[in-house]
């Protein structure tokens, strides 16, 4: 079984969270967007990491109690294993609000 880690987006991810995504979407946002997202207290977003190595990511805005998937994706090779909807759960767990 593949050992699958969330981790949130962040300063020290976001170059590889962007390059993941680039891996996986054609369409994908560019660097700066996704650094912009590190500050955006609207966005969850959430890098999957299969055995240390970048697997898949997920990208949320929260606004006005609402939450929308911007894109959710897995690289080819770790696909099937469940790592999309580990990704998609983890956004569900339970959350602290911040005011």
């Amino acid at each position: 079984m593949a050992d699958v880690t969330i981790v949130p987006l962040s300063e020290e991810n976001v170059q590889l969270f962007s390059q993941t995504a680039a891996k996986i979407l054609p369409e994908a946002w560019s660097f700066e967007t996704y650094k912009k997202q590190v500050q955006n207290p609207d966005d969850i977003s959430f890098l999957a990491l299969c055995n240390g190595e970048a697997a898949g990511f997920i990208s949320v805005w929260c606004v006005c109690g609402e939450a929308e998937i911007n894109n959710i994706g897995v690289l080819e090779k770790f696909r099937r294993m469940g790592i999309a909807t580990v990704s998609y759960t983890h956004l569900t767990l339970p959350t602290i609000l911040r005011v």
